[in-house]
């Protein structure tokens, strides 16, 4: 019979304590802290949150303090729990991002970070073709979306728009401009750019319109029975206004009228033959954004001797 191998004492318990520490309960502990993340949309995007435990923990993910449920197929959790992937980043998955890692022993461990989307430009709201009534005031919309935040600029035709007292380009990109003018007719452009792109919206015609006024006013007038009498009345607007005569409070028929327009002004010029006083107005009206403009002189024809 053989004799059994010699082992020191002090090697046995030395083997069996260093085994038995490798099975005692270990709390867990975040190797690999999370970061913070930058992706653009459509990106791929993973946390990792590894963790030394035992027994081996149960690893919880949140966004924002909302748990991330396993079956959200928007995401892709692997490796126990300890790597979390966003398959196709939106816009909305921004925010922080947390692991929380227990397994019944010891306090559990935590860990967070933050995605932070990256966005090429995008114009949300871009302007639209409007007509204003000369003087009001103007707001062309330029609503974007973008990270970094974009800059906005303005083209007026194929000319930059330069701010001004009256003309400023608002915080959410819109343009303004205070008491439209003619001059301000033209097609409007906004530029949104950021490190990532830029965005041009398509061109938006901007009209301005303006009210009937009359620039020249029929003259009273004394004349003898039977004279033939011509009053004239020139007015402006854009659109070109119409021009229509009344006697007395009467419409005046069209034939007894002669007009003709000349660079946007119209001229009219009503002929009658005198046989009676009366008051003959001179009203010239517009149509504009869904309403009417007018506008009304009037002159008296007197007879000597009556």
């Amino acid at each position: 019979m053989k004799d059994l191998p010699h082992i020191p004492l002090l090697s046995i318990f030395t083997v069996a304590a260093f085994g038995l520490a490798e099975r005692l309960p270990k709390a867990p502990f975040i190797t690999t802290p999370l970061e913070t993340l930058d992706a653009l949309v459509e990106d791929v995007a993973t946390f990792m949150c590894t963790v030394d435990s035992y027994p081996q923990s149960e690893i919880i993910w949140t966004r924002n303090n909302i748990p991330i449920r396993l079956f959200d197929t928007r995401y892709n959790i692997r490796e126990n729990g300890q790597l979390l992937t966003i398959l196709s980043v939106e816009e909305g998955d921004d925010g922080v991002y947390c692991c929380l890692a227990k397994n019944g022993v010891g306090d559990p461990a935590k860990s967070c970070g933050a995605l932070q989307v990256k966005m090429k430009p995008k114009i949300t709201r871009p302007p639209m073709n409007v007509k204003l009534i000369e003087g009001v005031k103007a707001v062309l919309p330029c609503n974007n979306l973008g990270n970094p935040k974009p800059s906005v600029s303005w083209m007026k035709g194929e000319n930059a728009i330069k701010e001004n007292a009256r003309i400023s380009i608002l915080d959410s990109g819109s343009l303004r401009i205070q008491k439209v003018q003619r001059e301000d007719v033209g097609q409007y452009r906004c530029i949104v750019k950021n490190s990532l792109g830029t965005a041009i919206s398509k061109p938006a015609l901007l009209e301005v319109e303006v009210l009937a006024r009359i620039i020249n006013a029929p003259e009273s007038q004394n004349v003898t029975f039977g004279s033939e009498v011509s009053l004239r009345c020139t007015a402006s607007g854009i659109p070109v206004p119409s021009i229509r005569w009344f006697e007395n409070g009467k419409a005046v028929s069209p034939e007894s009228v002669e007009e003709n327009i000349k660079d946007g002004v119209i001229f009219s010029k009503l002929h009658i033959v005198a046989t009676r006083p009366g008051l003959f107005t001179c009203m010239a009206d517009n149509k504009h954004s869904g309403s009417f403009g007018t506008a009304k002189a009037a002159a008296t024809i007197s007879m000597s001797g009556l």
